[in-house]
């Protein structure tokens, strides 16, 4: 009985001490990068107006970690020109646990004022892949 009354006294001193030896882990937000998403699918409508022209993009984030960050319109594109328009479109990628669900996003990306002719859009995907389209302005 002296055995178990000195074990059950123990224990809780025990905790305590071990609970104080244990390295402090600063609590934060998980660390978020930023990660260039791959499109399923962009539209164009038939009638593009050349002073507010806009593409949309859709596809699915991996998981739920994902979410919209931005894109990019001709940022460091390999050609210059102003009929040519190379499109990056980002994702936040937050570190930590995640649902594994694919949910879906769509997005208008504008083109902004476009000259009469043919525009050829280029939408570029992580994996160095790509979707074009052209447009015709009138």
């Amino acid at each position: 009985m002296k055995l178990m009354k000195s074990i059950l006294l123990t224990i809780p001193f025990a905790l305590a001490v071990s609970a104080y030896s244990l390295p402090k882990v600063p609590m934060g937000e998980p660390r978020t990068v930023e990660q260039v998403l791959n499109i399923s699918n962009v539209f164009v409508s038939d009638k593009m107006d050349k002073e507010d022209a806009s593409v949309v993009v859709s596809g699915h984030f991996p998981n739920s970690c994902y979410s919209w960050s931005r894109a990019t319109v001709n940022e460091n594109a390999d050609e210059r020109s102003e009929s040519a328009h190379v499109i990056r479109t980002y994702a936040n990628v937050q570190q930590g646990m995640c649902l594994m669900v694919l949910t879906p996003f769509t997005k208008e990306i504008e083109l902004g004022a476009l000259s009469n002719g043919e525009h050829t859009v280029k939408v570029m995907n992580g994996d160095g892949t790509y979707q074009q389209l052209t447009i015709d302005v009138r």
